[in-house]
């Protein structure tokens, strides 16, 4: 339900975030609010709307149509979703920590937010 623009707009966004990630596993600084605005974004745009209207109007209509929820299309696609979900608050939490200079948080920005765009990826590449 995403135009190509803007899967375009997200492929830019996923760029950037693995961009910022592998900036801060070389030891370049990247400013914690980066990780924070970017999830942020990613939250409303990925979640907040492309997944709402899958979740509230494609897969009701589909389920309707006789399409059960925990079939394959839609139960992995919800998955999907879920998992999304929680790959996007630890590095926001991460980038939180981070600002208050805990060093544990670099490590884990950067694996939550290549986890991320990994599965992000991966759901827009199944749904072009």
């Amino acid at each position: 339900m995403y135009s190509s623009e803007e899967y375009r707009v997200i492929d830019g966004v996923l760029d950037t975030l693995e961009a910022g990630a592998n900036q801060l596993e070389q030891g370049q600084p990247v400013r914690p609010e980066f990780f924070l605005t970017t999830t942020d974004f990613i939250r409303g745009s990925a979640d907040g709307c492309h997944h709402k209207k899958e979740e509230g109007v494609l897969f009701k209509y589909m389920e309707k149509q006789g399409m059960p929820v925990e079939g394959l299309l839609i139960g992995v696609t919800l998955a999907e979703h879920e998992m999304g979900r929680q790959y996007t608050r630890p590095p926001h939490s991460a980038a939180q920590d981070l600002q208050a200079g805990d060093p544990t948080a670099r490590p884990r920005t950067i694996q939550n937010s290549r986890g991320y765009v990994a599965l992000l990826r991966q759901h827009i590449k199944q749904r072009r």
